[in-house]
């Protein structure tokens, strides 16, 4: 229990104590608030960042462009094309990412997807080795070439990614696992 004289001099300190307490108490307040709205601010340029599809990821390009292949052709390639009903495809991404700046003609089927790029083999191989996070990657040799697989990181073994060089031209699939051993048929024809 506080015991207050009479005392003019003693009746400024408690008053001067109470009233630093109340703007301590204030101050520590406004401070609260500040650290919350700038937590909240923070955590909504969080949300908007990885709302947003515009991320472009670096390209890393291992020749001069003057040396880029532009091959979309070929005896293997032709044969792909004529054993599937193939499409041009409005949509822009690259097995399912959509942050890469290739020159690439997507075309799909109703089992099919393929890419046909106009870069070359290890520049396509080291962009793609971004995804690490979404897929294990293997490289192995295939009787018809070097082939690149994109195997999903949750072992969905659904659908089959890869990529490899026919032709002379980097061409990439995506397609269901049972229509794999006719697509590897034609590849080795």
């Amino acid at each position: 229990m506080i015991v207050i004289k009479k005392d003019p001099q003693n009746h400024r300190i408690i008053l001067s104590f109470l009233l630093f307490d109340y703007h301590q108490n204030m101050l520590r307040t406004i401070a609260y608030i500040i650290f919350l709205c700038t937590g909240i601010f923070a955590f909504a340029l969080i949300v908007l960042f990885f709302r947003s599809q515009g991320v472009d990821v670096p390209f890393v390009n291992t020749l001069p462009s003057s040396e880029t292949k532009t091959l979309a052709s070929g005896e293997k390639l032709n044969t792909i094309k004529k054993a599937y009903t193939f499409e041009s495809s409005p949509q822009k991404d690259i097995f399912g990412v959509s942050i890469f700046r290739f020159d690439v003609d997507i075309r799909t089927s109703e089992r099919i997807r393929m890419y046909i790029f106009h870069d070359d083999y290890a520049t396509i191989k080291k962009n793609l080795l971004l995804l690490d996070s979404l897929y294990n990657f293997s490289e192995v040799n295939e009787s018809f070439g070097t082939v690149f697989f994109l195997n999903d990181k949750n072992n969905n073994d659904q659908i089959v990614r890869f990529i490899t060089e026919i032709d002379g031209t980097v061409v990439g699939f995506e397609l269901l696992k049972e229509e794999y051993n006719r697509l590897k048929g034609l590849l080795l024809q």
